[in-house]
Order: structure tokens, then sequence, then C-alpha cells
């Protein structure tokens, strides 16, 4: 996903401004450094490149006092998403009180917490077990969508329809349908 954007970077008929803005919004890219290092965008002096790093490597109250009213709701979501990443990452995967989660992200109510984690859970980009009785949370897995490009996208949806299609066969041979199914998934994956 980030080498879309170094792309658009590496392009000087690209607007340095405009591929910021689209990283920014992007909700599936959460990985900044590489472009934050970026020569266009070092050279770039903007509030722009300022707001990526705030939003890469900030607090969500830092986040607020430099850019308050100018954020958009997209905007206030992905950089509580971010830090979410950062909690789990600082604090281990395993018994990360929800209070923490509050107190970092600016949200009055745990329920708000639990929602923030519902979504991103929904949305495959990471795996939480909420324990309520203790009021901690624990990180299962963590994916936050770092070898999506937007340019084959397509392609791969259709490559994954195609062998969902296989799985969802119902087959007498449970043998024959293994090996026919992980025969085309592994066509599937080399392109053939």
């Amino acid at each position: 996903m980030v080498e879309y954007y170094i792309g658009q970077l590496d392009d000087p008929t690209v607007p340095v401004e405009r591929t910021l803005e689209e990283a920014i919004h992007d909700p599936q890219l959460f990985v900044f450094g590489e472009i934050l290092e970026h020569k266009r965008v070092q050279a770039l002096n903007s509030i722009l490149v300022e707001k990526v790093r705030v939003m890469a490597f900030g607090t969500v109250r830092e986040f607020f006092s430099k850019f308050g009213t100018s954020v958009s709701e997209r905007e206030i979501e992905k950089k509580r998403k971010l830090n979410v990443l950062s909690i789990f990452n600082r604090n281990g995967w395993v018994d990360v009180p929800l209070q923490t989660f509050c107190d970092e992200l600016g949200l009055d109510q745990q329920i708000d917490v639990m929602r923030l984690l519902i979504s991103m859970t929904r949305s495959r980009m990471i795996e939480v077990r909420i324990d309520e009785r203790k009021g901690t949370v624990k990180a299962v897995d963590i994916n936050v969508f770092r070898d999506v490009d937007p340019r084959t996208l397509d392609q791969d949806m259709e490559k994954f329809k195609e062998f969902a299609a296989h799985v969802d066969r119902v087959v007498a041979n449970p043998g024959a349908f293994i090996d026919d199914n992980l025969k085309a998934l592994l066509g599937l994956i080399s392109g053939k």
C-alpha cells in the first residue's frame, strides 16, 4: 500500500500535497515513515507535512491541540486506530486495561473504546478479545494491510472469488476436495 504513495511522490508531475491528503484519508494505510522520509516531502514546508507526522507518531491529544477544528471525523478515527496499534505495541498484547485506551484515545467511556475495537476487528485490521469483567483487552492478531496494492485490487478480488467458489462446492470425497482446492489455491497464488 505505501508503495503506491511512494510511486506518486517519485513522480514530479503529481503534487506532493495531493499525495499527502490521499495518504491521510486512505482507510487502509497505517504506515507513514517512508512517506515522511521521501525527499519531496522533506523539502515541503507545509502544515500538511506536520499533520502527517503527528498522525503517524503523535498522540490523539497532540493531534487535537495542533489541528483541532480542521480535522475531519475520518482523520480522528484513523488517528485513534493508529494509537490503538501503538498502545498494543507499547503495553504488550495481553491484558491492556480499557482505561488505558480511554485515556490515550481521548474517549470518555469504555464502551466507546469497545466500539472502536469492534470496528477494527470487523474490518479485519486487528483481532482482539475484550474481557469486560476484568476491564482488559488482549490482541490476538494485528494486520495493517501493508501488502494491498490498489492498482491490482480488482484482479486480486477476482482471484479470491474464484477460489471461494471452489471452497463453496460440496463434494462427496473430502480428500479430493482438499487436493483440488489446494491446487486451485496454488494456481491462483502463482498466477497460473
